[in-house]
């Protein structure tokens, strides 16, 4: 939700990918939320809006990102991108129709780093 995060990831996806538009989905800390929680309400909300991403707006991928200095996630990098790898992987048992990756900024917050 760190909207110091947002212009870099739009910008990468939308070269990268060559696409028009990208949906956002924010939550503090969602490579946590979703690397250690089964069930519960956030994973559920989780689910809904990117099920309206993909099912109702056709997006064909899906990335999870993560950055330094995360106020949702008080771990370090390594732990957090430890969580971010977790999470791609939980995501694409989710949705095995779309591809899933995990985009890491570093502290400048331009720095886009795919994270496999």
């Amino acid at each position: 939700m760190d909207g110091r995060v947002q212009p870099a990831i739009h910008q990468y996806i939308k070269e990268k990918y060559n696409v028009d538009y990208v949906d956002t989905i924010t939550l503090a800390g969602p490579v946590k939320i979703i690397a250690t929680r089964i069930t519960g309400s956030l994973i559920r909300d989780l689910k809904f809006r990117v099920a309206i991403s993909v099912d109702v707006h056709k997006s064909d991928i899906i990335a999870l990102v993560g950055h330094t200095d995360c106020a949702g996630i008080h771990e370090p990098d390594d732990l957090q991108k430890k969580h971010l790898i977790q999470s791609v992987k939980k995501v694409k048992q989710w949705y095995p129709q779309v591809k899933v990756i995990g985009l890491w900024l570093d502290d400048d917050f331009h720095i886009v780093q795919e994270i496999t």
